[in-house]
């Protein structure tokens, strides 16, 4: 279970106390806003990742290419 699947139960009385519900409807949607504030934190970092990631292999592309051709014109 990750930090996006918390379980919660909602007990309705019999009352139907619906302020508490609405106030523990309030912290479920708060927790939530915060789990996709750190998962979209997450998901930046990881493109800025890939994006580096990326760099590398087409710097790496272009070194054998030029090792390649040296070898050719060798």
């Amino acid at each position: 279970m990750n930090d996006s699947q918390i379980p919660v139960t909602i007990i309705s009385h019999s009352n139907g106390n619906a302020n508490q519900q609405i106030t523990i409807l309030q912290a479920m949607i708060m927790q939530q806003d915060q789990t996709n504030a750190k998962l979209q934190a997450t998901n930046a970092q990881q493109a800025t990742q890939i994006k580096q990631l990326q760099q590398m292999f087409m710097t790496v592309n272009q070194q054998q290419a030029v090792e390649k051709s040296k070898e050719v014109t060798a």
